[in-house]
């Protein structure tokens, strides 16, 4: 991966701007099946990302969820951080909910693109999964992270 950076004197900490280049990117077609946890929990195979350089970076996350329980209004979460505590991990996440009755099989889509700020170098990014109530599964998870501002 290659980046074009230009050196923004007004930062002290994070001096240099990205103005091009490749995304940092993991991709896994492996799914997570069997949520269960109200708390965020990643999986072996999670989307990870490790930090090259520390600053700011936009990050989008993107999964479909499958409700495997026949729960009416089972919610599905996820979260893209480096540390997904419950509370803080909610206002990083993106929620996929699932009005089901009788239906198993009902696939969810969704994305979310959020700027983390102050991110470590050597750091890293990863996905983190929960549910409010029943079983779920996560396929087809994506994670990419572009630096905004890095020092």
């Amino acid at each position: 991966m290659r980046y074009r950076i230009a050196l923004n004197g007004g930062n002290a900490t994070y001096p240099w701007e990205f103005v091009g280049g490749s995304a940092l990117s993991a991709l896994q077609a492996a799914d997570v099946t069997n949520i269960t946890s109200t708390s965020y929990v990643a999986d072996a195979n999670t989307p990870t990302i490790t930090l090259p350089l520390a600053g700011d970076y936009d990050v989008t996350f993107s999964a479909a969820y499958l409700n495997q329980s026949n729960l009416s209004a089972q919610t599905n979460v996820t979260a893209a951080t480096s540390a997904p505590a419950t509370g803080a991990g909610d206002a990083l996440a993106a929620v996929f909910r699932q009005e089901v009755s009788s239906t198993p099989a009902v696939l969810t889509p969704a994305a979310r693109t959020i700027r983390l700020t102050g991110l470590a170098a050597s750091g890293s990014l990863q996905m983190y999964h929960r549910v409010t109530a029943g079983t779920g599964s996560a396929v087809a998870r994506s994670l990419v992270a572009v630096p905004v501002r890095v020092g």
